[in-house]
């Protein structure tokens, strides 16, 4: 009977230390599996929620001389801001250096409209390198398919520098067709308009117009004395622009009309305060009834 006993015991004791000692191998094997080396992606998509890792070597460089930032946003409508080293804010300068590659893209549905930006940086050798950035670093159907390529900016290393400027979107400039040559009556008119146009001239600021006549109205805030140029680029549309006081009553200034050759011409010395701008289309033949939309771009300059 005992020598029973100590038998089942010594087989009891055998099986423990089997246990343990395939625990223990497998615990060594594990930990001897080799991991990936400091700051290395372990995979081109991240998990579902989580970013991938950023990429070290920064997008803006110790030679770097200038950024551009152009794409799609909210609406469908384009958005493009060009600034020089010498013309950065130091806020903008912090935030280009700041400016992060991804290893690769979440793992998501992606967005049906989201914003899709393209991002150039010039060197002082006069080289660019070309980047993507999409809201929330998920895919978007807008997004060009030759720009799916390009090495991806991290959104959130982005979100600081579109923070540093705010340019007149497409949907903030209203262009109300009108069936006869009289312009709109500017009165009291400056409570109502979205759109304002700034100083910044890194801005593209893009009115859409139909080829009707008609008006739009802008804003123009000015906080420093000075005098401005208002330009038009590529379009030979017959406009004119007028700028009025804020309460819209009285005429300030008024380009040379647009023709069908080349555009308006726009300079005039204005004080600090609001201004009310008014772009007008006036066809010499008539005033169809078509709507047929174009888009425009306006530009501001303050001359030294």
């Amino acid at each position: 009977m005992r020598q029973s006993l100590l038998l089942a015991t010594l087989i009891s004791l055998s099986a423990a230390l089997a246990i343990v000692g395939c625990s223990s191998s497998s615990d060594d094997d594990s930990k001897s599996t080799a991991s990936p080396a400091e700051g290395e992606p372990t995979s081109n998509t991240a998990p579902p929620g989580t970013s991938p890792p950023f990429v070290s070597v920064p997008v803006w460089k110790s030679t770097s001389t200038r950024l551009e930032i152009s794409g799609v946003v909210i609406g469908n409508a384009p958005s493009r801001y060009t600034v020089d080293l010498a013309d950065m804010t130091p806020a903008q300068l912090s935030a280009a250096q700041g400016l992060r590659t991804i290893a690769g893209t979440i793992n998501g549905p992606g967005w049906a409209d989201g914003p899709a930006w393209q991002v150039n940086v010039t060197d002082q050798d006069g080289s660019a390198a070309s980047f993507r950035v999409t809201q929330d670093n998920l895919p978007s159907d807008i997004e060009k398919q030759q720009a799916s390529t390009l090495p991806t900016i991290d959104y959130t290393t982005l979100t600081p520098f579109l923070g540093t400027f705010e340019c007149m979107k497409q949907y903030d400039f209203v262009f109300e067709p009108r069936t006869t040559g009289a312009p709109i009556d500017t009165t009291g008119a400056y409570a109502t308009v979205h759109g304002t146009l700034t100083t910044d001239k890194g801005c593209t600021n893009y009115v859409s117009t139909t080829s009707a006549c008609g008006d739009g109205l802008i804003k123009f805030p000015l906080t420093q004395s000075g005098t401005y140029e208002i330009f038009v680029s590529n379009s030979t549309e017959p406009f004119t622009l007028r700028a009025y006081s804020e309460d819209g009553a009285t005429l300030v200034a008024e380009s040379s009309a647009g023709t069908g050759t080349s555009p308006f011409t726009f300079s005039h010395a204005f004080d600090a305060g609001n201004y009310l701008l008014v772009l007008s289309k006036t066809v010499a033949s008539g005033c169809p009834s078509d709507r047929v939309y174009a888009q425009n771009e306006l530009y501001v300059r303050l001359v030294p």
